[in-house]
């Protein structure tokens, strides 16, 4: 991801922890972030799908925001397919194959895009608006479920089982920089 949207969600993170722990700090964070996400559904991307996900996953955990939920686990397949989102996403992504990560990358943007609608026809909530879609336990547990496909992906991709996920990462965002905006 380019160092200024990471800066930018840092940042993010370093303000809210400014406030005491739980509901003012976890609200301080989710009052921000809903700008950021906006913005980055609205405006050109300078950063893809997962590596922005992935990052925003990483500072709502750091400032303990899934908290506000009562914690936050990841949707299992069956309960996207009980909302008419089935899981259908079969990109493979072999050891150091960066096109096959941009390929599921948006492959997985689309899925995720319909299953927002879907949810949102399921539950009556408003998955649909980035601006307040955070708010939403059930935007966190896509999401997460989202992170973990991804974080497979990247597992086949890496050069060593001993990476960890940050580091893989850290890796795409300096070797492969062409391809941080489509990741």
């Amino acid at each position: 991801m380019h160092s200024n949207s990471k800066a930018q969600l840092e940042a993010l993170k370093n303000q809210a922890m400014l406030f005491p722990a739980g509901s003012q700090r976890r609200l301080a964070f989710f009052n921000g972030l809903g700008p950021i996400h906006f913005a980055w559904h609205t405006n050109a991307r300078s950063h893809g799908f997962l590596l922005f996900h992935w990052e925003v996953i990483k500072q709502l955990k750091a400032v303990g925001a899934p908290a506000e939920f009562g914690g936050v686990t990841a949707f299992r397949a069956s309960d996207l397919a009980n909302f008419g989102a089935p899981y259908n996403v079969s990109v493979t992504v072999p050891k150091g194959d960066v096109a096959a990560l941009r390929n599921f990358s948006s492959a997985i943007e689309q899925w995720h895009n319909n299953s927002h609608m879907q949810i949102q026809m399921a539950t009556g909530l408003n998955m649909m608006n980035p601006m307040t879609n955070i708010y939403l336990r059930e935007f966190w547990r896509l999401h997460y479920f989202i992170n973990a496909k991804f974080e497979t992906k990247l597992r086949s991709y890496r050069q060593s089982s001993s990476q960890s996920i940050p580091t893989v990462i850290a890796g795409i965002e300096a070797n492969a920089h062409s391809s941080v905006t489509r990741i």
